[in-house]
């Protein structure tokens, strides 16, 4: 297993200087940005730096419990405290002047003051993210970490305009921070944690120009990967999938995708979540008689809302309009369509993505399944005629008990782009259904069980346990860690 973009993505032919920017205090970019530093301190021909952004936004990452807790604790302002714990001690917070970061906030609320009454005028969450005067990713990177934060991408952003100014205040000063470090200090690259949220988007449209590397989990916890585009983009992943898959040993990739596929009916083994916790096994709904069955299975809304390769014109940008080209052209005197949703990892009060799908509600063929239903996913597609997923881990889950044909519909990142079970358009999809296709083989799943269960490195400095990090059996957030550690 290694890192898949690795760990130096400039390609220029020269000494590197590699700036790692650790964007929130939190075990796990702590983690990232701590094992990046220890692989790079020792490469050759690589000077490296650190810079510290999670002190300076309005974003941290953390529930209301976590920032009381570290507040009754006396640890604010922990996260550049605890980088200089295990990062070099000449932390670039240090060399920028009490002044010139004033003077940045300044600068940074005036530009934010000249676009506000474009936000007060967005009624819609469509109407901010198309907001002309301000850089797209600003626009995405705050959209992705409230809608994470309110568990919807459906909200009313007048109703959060506070919020939505402290994030896009937050952004546009570590943009402008990280671009003047950059120019200073003369950086070939920039590497930072998940690329997605406010803070690692900030870096990177402030890195601009140079080359990128993105850190995201690996395989299991205690594990990471690396990408030198983004860990949301489907062509990226899809290179890593086909390159994983293409150098492995043949005589063990069933072996691990089997065992990957049967591990995730119990548990996933990223998140540990056990998504059939509330599902009865074997439990599947009543179906009207003389009807065939299609099953479409969602995805959440969140992971792959704002951040994706833009989709070509005429395909699927989104599960709801890949669902309604379903709905559109299945005949709804021979076929029920059964939406099962997404369950959430725990109980919740109320239905955050519920919106999404209201739309649907005039069409008499199409019955939705709830988030908590104990309904049986892997009994319900076992039961199918046809079962259609949204880049839905499973998709490939489903193809491997070969009940029936499983079809995606917009892009994912383990179907060959030549393949007849991957459907973009409506057109394609129109073809595909009056066409006689057969039930897939199982092995069609193995690709992306194999990369699924391999991706990426182990830690090897810090040792993960319950979800935090630890070296040397502290805490990497512990107070008493203020001295650098020594490596031999």
């Amino acid at each position: 297993m290694v890192l898949s973009a690795g760990l130096v993505t400039c390609k220029l032919d020269h000494s590197h200087r590699v700036l790692i920017c650790n964007s929130y205090a939190t075990d796990l970019y702590l983690s990232w940005s701590i094992e990046v530093w220890e692989r790079l301190k020792f490469e050759n021909l690589v000077e490296v730096g650190f810079l510290d952004v999670s002190a300076i936004s309005g974003d941290s990452q953390l529930s209301a419990g976590a920032r009381l807790k570290r507040l009754l604790k006396g640890k604010k302002g922990l996260g550049g405290l605890v980088a200089r714990s295990y990062l070099p001690k000449e932390d670039h917070h240090l060399l920028m002047t009490f002044w010139r970061i004033k003077r940045m906030q300044f600068n940074c609320l005036t530009s934010l003051i000249k676009i506000m009454p474009h936000i007060v005028r967005a009624k819609t969450v469509e109407d901010f993210l198309n907001i002309p005067c301000l850089y797209s990713t600003a626009l995405r990177s705050t959209h992705s970490t409230l809608a994470g934060k309110l568990g919807t991408v459906e909200y009313s952003p007048r109703k959060y305009i506070l919020r939505i100014a402290r994030y896009l205040l937050s952004y546009l000063l570590i943009k402008n921070l990280v671009s003047r470090i950059v120019i200073d200090s003369d950086y070939c690259q920039v590497t930072v944690g998940n690329g997605r949220l406010l803070n690692s988007a900030a870096v990177l449209d402030g890195a601009q120009k140079i080359s990128k590397l993105i850190i995201e989990r690996g395989a299991l916890p205690g594990m990471l990967d690396s990408y030198s585009f983004s860990a949301h983009s489907m062509s990226e992943r899809r290179n890593h999938v086909n390159l994983s898959w293409s150098s492995a040993d043949k005589e063990i990739t069933e072996r691990v995708a089997v065992e990957y596929l049967e591990t995730r009916r119990v548990r996933d083994p990223i998140s540990g979540v056990k998504w059939t916790s509330r599902q009865r096994s074997g439990l599947i709904p009543d179906f009207e008689e003389g009807k065939k069955v299609c099953v479409f299975y969602t995805t959440t809304e969140l992971e792959f809302a704002v951040f994706y390769d833009p989709p070509k014109p005429g395909e699927f940008s989104t599960q709801r309009e890949a669902l309604l080209a379903l709905v559109e052209c299945l005949d709804a005197q021979e076929w029920n369509i059964l939406v099962r949703r997404h369950p959430y990892p725990r109980a919740i009060k109320s239905d955050p993505e519920g919106r999404n799908w209201e739309i649907f509600s005039r069409f008499a063929n199409v019955n939705f399944i709830p988030p908590d239903s104990a309904i049986d996913s892997y009994a319900l597609g076992a039961r199918a005629d046809l079962v259609a997923h949204f880049n839905s881990s499973i998709g490939p889950e489903l193809i491997y008990q070969e009940h029936c044909p499983v079809i995606s519909l917009g892009d994912n990142s383990w179907e060959p782009l030549n393949s007849n079970y991957l459907l973009r358009t409506k057109s394609n999809l129109r073809d595909f259904l009056s066409s006689d296709y057969p039930v897939r083989p199982k092995s069609d799943a193995y690709k992306w069980a194999y990369y699924s269960a391999t991706f990426g490195e182990k830690f090897r400095i810090v040792e993960w346990k319950n979800f935090r990090g630890y070296i040397d059996g502290k805490h990497i957030l512990a107070r008493e860690n203020r001295v650098e550690r020594a490596i031999p």
